[in-house]
């Protein structure tokens, strides 16, 4: 044995082992990233590769066993050196007028919280750790999944917040009741229904619109737990003013096809993820009317509630898209994911988009797409963007723990990554602009409520 340790060999063998082995390196790193960007050209030893990349990852998560890892981004290392609000780059004259009503997953306090930041100054006006023991007592939903754990304080995601002129707060999870709460935050009413998620949009008569969840009243047979989407319109106060069944209106209107698939099965095959109210009447729709965005067809559709009608519905360019907005009597923007599975992986093809619609030419285009390439903006699920005053576009980046405010040439003058003390970087919960006027407001009667003493 010690013969065999001690053998000599010959220096050209040691270099072709070493050069093996860097090739070997360099073919394992590259089938790693390319089974991560989901194109799987190198088969089953890329699944290998993949997964055995990832084991030391998985590992660790299995014996942590924390909730924090499940809300936490999977990839911490992407923006180095970031944490927290960076207005490095611009002085308070640069940034845009207002306020930022962040939603985020706070690890100090291992609970979503909500504040009210000042653009300007950077400072935080409010600060509300949300208390879903309290909101959510004696709730549970009736489909128990990772994304229906609103009455568990360290799963609860305040999705979308909205704050009301006189400090109030509406916030809800994904799949859960939506809650009124005072600028104390305590609860002032909870909705009797708990599937409420993704956006919350206020109309033009004051009255909120969201995504909501109905059983579906076309004669089919469909399993428990099939997740057939609707829309839902309710007051401040928490009446419910309007409710539709979604998958009923495409059934009735002739599309069965985007309701149900034709070979396997998906109990979740609309994703409805956003409800955006008209406000004005216009050559192309009607004060009233709703754009839906639903994810997994990737398909943008105009509803008119008043007559039950169908008005116009169109699918892709846009992948995966999230978040529609009305530019002006013409033109509509859409954050395009887009997110592509071409081999059973979802990734983000280069970089997620901002997609203009034009109702006059017919065309899309993506005036901000090249800078939000360079900012290298993916995210896989979720996310937004808000168009403000002065030229200014909001993106978040929600599954990344990103936001990034960029001026009118596209650069970026503001960035908020949601880093921890543990290094980590944490999902947001879907973040709002509010004019100076309105957040003033807000800031005057949550000081009124003297919520410290």
């Amino acid at each position: 044995m010690e013969r065999f340790f001690f053998k000599k060999i010959e220096l050209w063998f040691v270099l072709l082992l070493l050069l093996l082995a860097a090739i070997g390196a360099i073919l394992f790193g590259a089938a790693v990233r390319n089974e991560t960007l989901g194109h799987s050209r190198f088969g089953a030893f890329g699944t290998f590769a993949y997964k055995l990349a990832a084991a030391p990852a998985d590992l660790q998560d299995a014996l942590s066993a924390k909730d924090d890892n499940w809300m936490s981004v999977r990839d911490p290392h992407r923006f180095p050196g970031l944490s927290g609000w960076n207005f490095d780059q611009s002085t308070p004259e640069e940034r845009p007028d207002g306020f930022i009503l962040l939603s985020r997953y706070d690890r100090a306090v291992e609970r979503h919280v909500v504040e009210l930041v000042d653009l300007k100054s950077g400072a935080t006006e409010h600060r509300l750790v949300t208390r879903p023991e309290e909101f959510f007592a004696g709730w549970t939903p009736e489909i128990e999944n990772d994304i229906a754990t609103a009455h568990i304080p360290k799963r609860f995601r305040a999705i979308h917040p909205y704050l009301l002129d006189n400090g109030d707060l509406l916030i809800k999870d994904h799949h859960s009741p939506l809650v009124r709460l005072t600028p104390c935050g305590d609860l002032v009413w909870r909705s009797k229904r708990g599937y409420y998620h993704h956006a919350l949009e206020r109309g033009p008569d004051g009255h909120f619109w969201l995504p909501d969840k109905l059983p579906l009243e076309a004669d089919y047979t469909v399993n428990d737990n099939f997740g057939n989407v609707a829309i839902a319109q309710i007051s401040e106060d928490g009446e419910v003013l309007y409710s539709r069944s979604i998958g009923d209106v495409l059934i009735e209107h002739g599309y069965e096809y985007l309701v149900f698939n034709s070979s396997e099965y998906n109990n979740n095959p609309m994703h409805l993820n956003d409800v955006q109210p008209v406000f004005e009447d216009g050559p192309y729709w009607k004060r009233g009317d709703v754009f839906l965005s639903f994810r997994d067809s990737s398909m943008v559709l105009q509803f008119r509630p008043e007559t039950d009608e169908i008005i116009w519905m169109r699918r892709g360019p846009w992948r995966a898209q999230h978040d529609v907005d009305i530019v002006d009597d013409h033109t509509i923007a859409i954050f395009n994911n887009d997110v592509i599975n071409t081999s059973g992986r979802a990734y983000v093809r280069d970089a997620n988009k901002i997609s203009y619609y034009d109702f006059q030419t017919d065309s899309v285009s993506g005036p901000q797409d090249d800078a939000l390439a360079e900012l290298e903006v993916k995210a896989l699920f979720g996310g937004l963007f808000e168009r403000l005053p002065g030229g200014f576009v909001m993106v978040e980046e929600t599954s990344q723990g990103r936001l990034v405010i960029l001026d009118s040439e596209g650069q970026a003058v503001v960035e908020y990554v949601n880093r921890a003390e543990d290094g980590l970087v944490y999902f947001l919960g879907w973040t709002r602009y509010m004019s100076r006027a309105d957040g003033a407001r807000a800031v005057e009667a949550i000081k009124a409520a003297n919520c410290e003493s």
